[in-house]
């Protein structure tokens, strides 16, 4: 779902149980909240799209979060040594589905606000790191588009 269909509304998220519902009354039981910069904020940024301010594997950097993404990345310039590598699938609308190895970060250390996690990273050449919603596992969050911010609940 794109950020055209998720900035109209408040939207409630619980990956584990795969539920997805529209919030039609105020939220309740914030257990914590992170603000998002956008394409508003940086002149390098997409449309829609969502950075947060943290830390990652000790540096201090901007995050991307993609929802959609099935995975975490981790820019090669950050100088991460990988602790194994895993084969994948890859492919989409352009290029057929492939079989690759690829190279992978275990339990880095993701600091966003005043929050802690651990997630693994795969190395990319992006500027950037990716983060997918598995840091929210566990966990309801809302996604609010006009105060820009995740509330964890």
């Amino acid at each position: 779902i794109g950020g055209d269909i998720l900035k109209k509304e408040l939207w409630c998220f619980n990956l584990k149980e795969m539920i997805m519902t529209r919030c039609e009354t105020s939220i309740k039981n914030i257990q914590g909240m992170l603000k998002w910069k956008t394409h508003d904020d940086y002149s390098d940024a997409f449309l829609n799209c969502i950075f947060l301010k943290g830390k990652v594997a000790g540096k201090n950097t901007r995050i991307l979060f993609d929802s959609g993404s099935r995975r975490n990345f981790l820019p090669k310039h950050f100088g991460v040594s990988p602790t194994k590598t895993i084969e994948l699938e890859r492919g989409d609308i352009a290029q057929a589905l492939v079989r690759e190895k690829t190279n992978v970060c275990e339990d880095i250390k993701l600091k966003i606000g005043k929050n802690n996690f651990k997630l693994n990273f795969i190395i990319s050449e992006e500027k950037y790191p990716t983060i997918n919603t598995e840091f929210l596992w566990g966990k309801s969050f809302v996604l609010d588009y006009k105060k820009k911010c995740i509330y964890i609940l």
